[in-house]
Protein backbone atom coordinates (compact mmCIF):
# COMPACT_ATOMS: atom_id res chain seq x y z
CA UNK A 1 0.00 0.00 0.00
CA UNK A 2 3.07 2.15 0.71
CA UNK A 3 4.29 2.44 -2.89
CA UNK A 4 0.67 3.15 -4.21
CA UNK A 5 -0.08 6.26 -1.70
CA UNK A 6 2.94 7.50 -2.39
CA UNK A 7 2.36 7.30 -5.66
CA UNK A 8 -0.41 9.23 -5.65
CA UNK A 9 1.24 11.98 -3.39
CA UNK A 10 4.39 12.33 -5.59
CA UNK A 11 2.44 12.51 -8.65
CA UNK A 12 -0.22 14.45 -7.24
CA UNK A 13 2.53 16.74 -5.83
CA UNK A 14 3.98 17.13 -9.24
CA UNK A 15 0.85 17.80 -11.16
CA UNK A 16 -0.30 20.83 -9.05
CA UNK A 17 3.42 22.13 -8.39
CA UNK A 18 4.97 21.64 -11.40
CA UNK A 19 1.96 21.54 -14.25
CA UNK A 20 -0.65 23.63 -12.55
CA UNK A 21 1.51 26.11 -10.57
CA UNK A 22 0.12 25.98 -7.23
CA UNK A 23 3.16 26.99 -4.42
CA UNK A 24 5.68 23.92 -3.82
CA UNK A 25 4.27 23.27 -0.09
CA UNK A 26 0.59 23.63 -0.70
CA UNK A 27 0.35 21.10 -3.88
CA UNK A 28 2.32 18.85 -1.86
CA UNK A 29 0.08 19.04 1.42
CA UNK A 30 -3.20 18.94 -1.11
CA UNK A 31 -1.82 15.55 -2.70
CA UNK A 32 -0.84 13.85 0.65
CA UNK A 33 -3.99 14.59 2.25
CA UNK A 34 -5.77 12.63 -0.80
CA UNK A 35 -3.19 9.72 -0.37
CA UNK A 36 -4.13 9.55 3.10
CA UNK A 37 -7.25 9.25 2.57
CA UNK A 38 -6.73 6.23 0.38
CA UNK A 39 -3.92 4.87 2.66
CA UNK A 40 -6.18 4.69 5.55
CA UNK A 41 -8.83 2.62 3.28
CA UNK A 42 -5.62 0.40 1.95
CA UNK A 43 -3.71 0.01 5.58
CA UNK A 44 -6.62 -0.68 7.80
CA UNK A 45 -8.24 -3.64 4.90
CA UNK A 46 -5.38 -4.58 3.35
CA UNK A 47 -1.50 -4.42 4.84
CA UNK A 48 -2.71 -4.95 8.57
CA UNK A 49 -5.99 -7.02 7.92
CA UNK A 50 -4.34 -9.24 10.52
CA UNK A 51 -4.52 -6.94 13.67
CA UNK A 52 -7.30 -6.46 15.55
CA UNK A 53 -9.85 -3.79 15.22
CA UNK A 54 -10.27 -1.44 17.84
CA UNK A 55 -12.43 1.70 17.78
CA UNK A 56 -12.43 2.53 14.09
CA UNK A 57 -13.17 6.58 14.61
CA UNK A 58 -10.41 6.67 17.60
CA UNK A 59 -8.21 4.63 14.58
CA UNK A 60 -8.82 6.96 11.96
CA UNK A 61 -8.29 10.32 14.01
CA UNK A 62 -4.79 8.69 15.17
CA UNK A 63 -4.04 7.71 11.72
CA UNK A 64 -4.39 11.22 10.43
CA UNK A 65 -2.57 12.64 12.93
CA UNK A 66 0.66 10.35 12.57
CA UNK A 67 0.15 11.54 8.68
CA UNK A 68 0.12 15.16 9.80
CA UNK A 69 4.10 14.22 10.83
CA UNK A 70 5.10 12.10 7.85
CA UNK A 71 3.57 15.77 6.15
CA UNK A 72 5.26 18.08 8.56
CA UNK A 73 8.43 16.32 7.75
CA UNK A 74 7.84 16.12 3.88
CA UNK A 75 6.91 19.89 3.45
CA UNK A 76 10.53 20.13 5.95
CA UNK A 77 12.28 18.39 3.14
CA UNK A 78 10.48 20.77 0.59
CA UNK A 79 10.99 24.28 2.12
CA UNK A 80 14.67 23.37 2.59
CA UNK A 81 15.26 22.90 -0.49
CA UNK A 82 13.14 25.77 -1.81
CA UNK A 83 13.84 27.90 1.10
CA UNK A 84 17.27 27.54 2.19
CA UNK A 85 18.77 25.92 -0.65
CA UNK A 86 16.38 28.55 -3.30
CA UNK A 87 16.45 25.24 -5.21
CA UNK A 88 12.54 25.24 -6.88
CA UNK A 89 13.33 23.69 -10.27
CA UNK A 90 11.71 20.83 -10.81
CA UNK A 91 14.67 18.44 -10.63
CA UNK A 92 15.63 19.63 -7.37
CA UNK A 93 12.08 19.69 -6.13
CA UNK A 94 11.38 16.13 -6.51
CA UNK A 95 14.83 15.17 -4.90
CA UNK A 96 13.35 17.19 -1.99
CA UNK A 97 10.16 15.17 -2.15
CA UNK A 98 11.48 12.07 -2.92
CA UNK A 99 13.71 11.98 0.37
CA UNK A 100 10.78 13.34 2.79
CA UNK A 101 8.48 10.81 1.53
CA UNK A 102 11.00 8.50 2.16
CA UNK A 103 11.57 9.39 5.81
CA UNK A 104 7.86 9.76 6.14
CA UNK A 105 6.96 6.55 4.57
CA UNK A 106 9.25 4.73 7.24
CA UNK A 107 8.01 6.71 10.22
CA UNK A 108 4.56 6.26 9.32
CA UNK A 109 4.70 2.17 8.80
CA UNK A 110 6.40 2.12 12.00
CA UNK A 111 3.93 4.64 13.70
CA UNK A 112 0.78 2.22 12.29
CA UNK A 113 2.23 -0.22 13.29
CA UNK A 114 3.11 0.54 17.12
CA UNK A 115 0.23 2.68 17.73
CA UNK A 116 -2.88 2.28 15.39
CA UNK A 117 -3.04 -1.42 14.12
CA UNK A 118 -2.48 -2.82 17.00
CA UNK A 119 -1.43 -6.53 17.27
CA UNK A 120 -4.04 -9.14 17.99
CA UNK A 121 -3.88 -10.38 21.45
CA UNK A 122 -2.06 -13.37 21.94
CA UNK A 123 -4.55 -16.17 23.94
CA UNK A 124 -3.20 -17.59 27.40
CA UNK A 125 -2.46 -21.44 27.21
CA UNK A 126 -3.90 -23.01 30.04
CA UNK A 127 -1.83 -23.06 32.97
CA UNK A 128 0.17 -20.02 32.20
CA UNK A 129 0.71 -17.15 34.83
CA UNK A 130 -1.00 -13.86 32.81
CA UNK A 131 1.44 -10.94 33.18
CA UNK A 132 1.09 -7.64 36.00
Amino acid sequence: MGVVNSTVAIAGTSVLHVGLRVGPLTSNAIATLLATTLSFAGNRWWTFRHRRRSNLVQEYALFFVLNGAGLLIQLLAIAFAVRVLDRDDPVSYHVALLVGVAVASLVRFLSYKKWVFLPRERPVRAGARRPG
